[in-house]
């Protein structure tokens, strides 16, 4: 009993709480997928993920508004749909309850970054990329200089 998972989840309140939204998010994904589908449209799942209470709750460690507002950032920062290509897959879906995404969220709420400023950042970004990321990696020199001379980068960081 000593390395059962559910012992040590009991033991360890923030492991037992990754595994309440671990869980959530699986069933979650479950009830969106119900067709079988592999992917599911991007602007259905957060639909379905912005509905849900009890993920906002768990996702706001026991603070619904506060969840909801993490959420709205992840959305925000088109962070399920990394490939971009506007469908949801499980793994993508998982991305929920990753640490390092929560993180993100948490300190853009934080530091009170709004949802279209994180959108509008992202955006750029990705354009930008597209221009100078086509090797697939930039020296680091070159990247700074790329970046510092971009106007609508630096309008938008607040610095223009």
């Amino acid at each position: 009993r000593l390395f059962d998972p559910a012992v040590i989840a009991a033991a360890d309140p923030t492991k037992a709480a990754a595994a309440k939204l671990r869980a959530k998010v699986s069933s979650l994904w479950a009830a969106i997928a119900s067709t079988g589908q592999a992917e599911v449209g991007r602007t259905a799942c957060w639909s379905a993920i912005l509905a849900d209470e009890e993920l906002a709750k768990l996702v706001g460690k026991g603070m619904p508004a506060r969840g909801k507002q993490l959420l709205e950032v992840m959305k925000a920062m088109r962070g399920l749909d990394v490939n971009g290509d506007d469908a949801i897959d499980a793994e993508e879906f998982a991305r929920l309850y990753l640490p390092a995404n929560l993180a993100a969220a948490e300190e853009a709420v934080n530091t009170g970054l709004a949802p279209a400023y994180l959108f509008a950042l992202r955006t750029k970004v990705e354009s930008m990329w597209k221009v100078i990321g086509f090797r697939g990696e930039v020296e680091r020199i070159e990247c700074w200089d790329f970046v510092l001379a971009d106007a609508e980068l630096a309008s938008i960081m607040g610095k223009g």
